[in-house]
């Protein structure tokens, strides 16, 4: 960890403690706001409550994998795809369209298309026609870094056809 993820880490640790505390926003919002921030993953957020037992988190499950269960909001999930993306925006009005910038459901499950349940995550990459290739990249669509990567590498291939099914709704936009 460098000197800069401790120092976040330490300052994290002291916002859990005081916004928890004085409950003025829910500690799970705190939590998803840490795990989609660069700075943070599963394991530092644990570290934090473990080293202050007094600030452990009922209302957010800390999965030992975080790869299968990210634990980012909505509202953190379209900014993190439109910042991503700010150099192919179509590709964030494509993600729009795709899953209203959903990663994962709300029970913490990666999210899967309604009509092919093989589309997942916030790109709806079929996993099917993409994992095989997704691994062997070193990406894994179904965390948010890496499905955005794989729809990236998608793009420069193929441009926007992978997600032709849905340009009704981002072509117009």
């Amino acid at each position: 960890m460098t000197f800069d993820s401790k120092f976040a880490r330490l300052l994290a640790t002291q916002i859990i403690s005081e916004f928890s505390f004085m409950n003025f926003i829910p500690l799970s919002m705190v939590v998803m706001s840490m795990l989609a921030s660069a700075h943070f993953g599963a394991a530092d957020v644990k570290a934090m409550t473990q080293e202050n037992p007094a600030y452990t988190i009922d209302t957010v499950t800390l999965s030992e994998n975080i790869e299968s269960k990210e634990l980012v909001t909505k509202a953190t999930v379209e900014d993190v795809v439109k910042d991503y993306f700010r150099d192919i925006p179509v590709l964030a009005k494509v993600a729009k369209c795709e899953s209203e910038y959903r990663q994962v459901t709300e029970s913490g499950a990666v999210l899967r298309g309604t009509q092919n349940p093989f589309d997942v995550g916030v790109m709806q990459i079929n996993e099917k026609y993409h994992l095989d290739r997704a691994e062997k990249l070193g990406m894994n669509i179904y965390t948010l870094s890496g499905n955005l990567d794989y729809a990236r590498a998608l793009y420069k291939e193929n441009g926007t056809a992978p997600w032709s099914a849905s340009k009704p709704c981002w072509g117009n936009e």
